[in-house]
């Protein structure tokens, strides 16, 4: 993992893969994890990408999840 945040404007991710991804919450940016499920058309015609758990939020970057622990007891 690169930990590296991609912008969605550059990449998109892997069809139906899980990341992190940073959205735009009104004034503020969050942090979630989505689903990339493709892309949508917005309001405006314009052609985005969709992130399935996120809403209709506007993600403006992503990058892969790091790996599960491999000792969880």
């Amino acid at each position: 993992m690169s930990g590296e945040w991609i912008p969605v404007d550059e990449k998109w991710p892997e069809h139906l893969s899980d990341v992190l991804v940073a959205y735009k919450c009104g004034k503020y940016i969050r942090l979630g994890v989505g689903e990339f499920d493709g892309t949508t058309v917005n309001d405006e015609g314009m052609t985005i990408p969709y992130f399935k758990g996120i809403g209709g939020f506007e993600v403006t970057h992503w990058m892969p999840l790091p790996a599960p622990p491999t000792d969880a007891k």
